[in-house]
């Protein structure tokens, strides 16, 4: 029997619409509170207990004291996914500085892993602030940008690397950059609501965009193409082996 209500960290990104619709539309079967968050934010409350649950990046998963993968949905892609990319106004080999973007590691670590392996450079890695992709990026320096600021750039600069189609060319598997992640072992009752509630959400996408006015928010922006056709959902076999190998480059190398 479930008392206590599960307290839920969601990232504030648009390819978390169908989540959080999902959600709230499940919310009195759930008995749940929800928060909209940062990546960081989000792994950082389940790091201190703030929260019980969240889409947390992937790369924030071996910092846990104690973890466990609830659900079998993520933020993942089969290919391009358009809103993580390494950016600048030259090529790969003539950049010198890249700029880290604040609001996910997981980005971050992924370019660093490409940049040893795939691309054999060795950047100088700078820390960045808000708007720095709108402001910093210039000359020889790079900057590795994700989320919906990546429509706010586009056409901006002259290079645009997308870093989940570069993995997986290189590895030849999908990458999933959030997960769900709870701190705690959770109900198998309340774990299977919680997936009729994603799915829901990631069948309603066009409902979802409608209700949280994103088509106002990026105009000219194929909204629903990047929900259907970029963003992959389903934690799948595939998926759950491209993340268990990033994850193990991340503990061997960085």
């Amino acid at each position: 029997m479930r008392h206590n209500s599960i307290r839920i960290s969601v990232i504030k990104y648009l390819n978390s619409v169908p989540f959080v619709y999902g959600l709230e539309k499940f919310a009195s079967k759930l008995n749940m509170e929800m928060q909209v968050d940062t990546p960081a934010d989000c792994a950082g409350k389940i790091k201190s207990g703030e929260v019980d649950l969240g889409l947390i990046p992937v790369s924030e998963i071996p910092t846990l004291p104690e973890s466990h993968l609830i659900g079998d949905y993520c933020i993942g892609a089969n290919g391009p996914v358009f809103s993580v990319c390494l950016t600048g106004d030259k090529p790969i080999e003539e950049l010198e500085r890249i700029y880290m973007d604040p609001h996910s590691r997981t980005s971050v670590n992924l370019a660093k892993i490409l940049a040893r392996e795939l691309w054999r450079k060795e950047f100088v890695w700078l820390e960045a602030d808000s708007g720095f992709e709108k402001t910093h990026i210039q000359k020889a320096d790079g900057g590795v940008v994700i989320g919906d600021k990546v429509f706010g750039i586009a056409g901006k600069y002259r290079y645009q690397y997308d870093l989940a189609e570069t993995w997986e060319k290189h590895t030849g598997l999908p990458f999933v950059f959030a997960a769900w992640v709870s701190n705690r072992p959770l109900d198998e009752d309340w774990i299977r609501d919680f997936n009729q509630a994603l799915a829901y959400g990631v069948e309603s996408i066009p409902e979802a965009l409608e209700q949280f006015s994103y088509e106002n928010q990026l105009k000219g922006v194929d909204l629903i193409d990047y929900l259907t056709n970029k963003i992959s959902y389903p934690l799948d076999k595939q998926k759950r082996a491209g993340m268990a190998l990033f994850l193990q480059k991340i503990k061997n190398n960085i």
